[in-house]
């Protein structure tokens, strides 16, 4: 009796085990070629003429002991004069960050390209803790 409660519970929790798997299998799949496409709609540049964006990218990374979203943009000087520019990235759900390019230095030289990070502080009662951006608006002014 011990034996065949043994064998049907172990027959439940596989058939259990299986479907889960399966369902969880069905439930990922997406399109990511669609998701990227969408995405490319939704993102806009408004560059300085002596500015060139060659790198965005957007991660969660540890800042100030939690995990954080964090834009991270490298914008080259393209002009024959040495410039400083302001950067502004706007989110369509609510949240923007921005700074100056260099932070610290006068200017950025000619044909020199700067990479800064930026961390954007989500309001935890608006927006998930795992959220990523639908598309952004990115403005370079120069200075």
């Amino acid at each position: 009796m011990i034996k065949i409660r043994f064998r049907t519970f172990v027959m439940v929790a596989f058939a259990a085990m299986v479907g889960v798997l399966f369902s969880s299998c069905v439930s990922t799949s997406s399109h990511p070629q669609k998701d990227m496409d969408k995405m490319k709609d939704n993102i806009v540049y408004e560059l300085a003429e002596s500015a060139s964006v060659s790198k965005v990218s957007y991660f969660y990374e540890d800042y100030k002991g939690s995990p954080t979203l964090h834009f991270e943009v490298d914008i080259k000087n393209i002009s024959q004069v040495a410039h400083r520019y302001r950067l502004n990235i706007l989110l369509p759900q609510g949240p923007a960050v921005g700074g100056m390019y260099p932070r610290k230095k006068k200017a950025i030289e000619p044909g020199e390209t700067l990479t800064r990070k930026f961390p954007v502080y989500i309001d935890s009662n608006k927006l998930p803790s795992n959220f990523m951006p639908t598309g952004f608006t990115l403005v370079v002014k120069e200075l």
